[in-house]
């Protein structure tokens, strides 16, 4: 899916930076990243489906 290429940089980006507190905080981490890749993925599905509704009503008018 293109349209996620921006929030899966971001996401790889946190990640990688995010490891080096690893050692000192890791539950804490792992929670945020997995609230933040959520996030990430309900926008993508978000803007997937704005995007289809708006081709479509294209198309009908």
């Amino acid at each position: 899916m293109k349209f996620c290429k921006f929030f899966d940089d971001a996401a790889s980006e946190r990640s990688s930076s995010a490891g080096r507190f690893a050692s000192k905080s890791k539950g804490f981490l792992k929670s945020q990243e997995t609230i933040f890749s959520e996030i990430r993925r309900f926008e993508c599905i978000m803007k997937h489906f704005s995007l289809s509704r708006m081709l479509t009503d294209e198309n009908f008018k």
